[in-house]
């Protein structure tokens, strides 16, 4: 992660359960929160560097909102959406689920 410019990384959700959805799907989440290191001047910057290195690992950005701030990406060969923050205070939040998929 020191890539990505954080510190005081925690995992906040390890994934792991399926949560039913769409009757007989699940899905599953997964969330990690950190904050950002001093020299990451802005919110945005950080968002940037988190998009950054998750699009190395092949996501793509699907939407951005700047005022929030908050982006969104998706890796579409294992459907995965994953949603980036990042407060004024600081802190970051990365957090993600699968698409309801059906269990066999």
């Amino acid at each position: 992660m020191n890539l990505l410019a954080v510190k005081e990384v925690k995992v906040t959700d390890r994934g792991g359960k399926d949560i039913p959805c769409d009757g007989e799907k699940v899905r599953r989440t997964y969330a990690v929160a950190g904050v950002k290191r001093s020299d990451v001047d802005d919110s945005i910057n950080m968002l940037n560097m988190l998009a950054g290195g998750l699009g190395r690992r092949g996501c793509k950005i699907s939407s951005v909102d700047r005022e929030a701030p908050r982006g969104e990406l998706v890796k579409k060969d294992s459907r995965v959406k994953t949603v980036t923050t990042s407060s004024r205070k600081n802190n970051f939040v990365v957090s993600g689920e699968a698409e309801c998929l059906r269990m066999n």
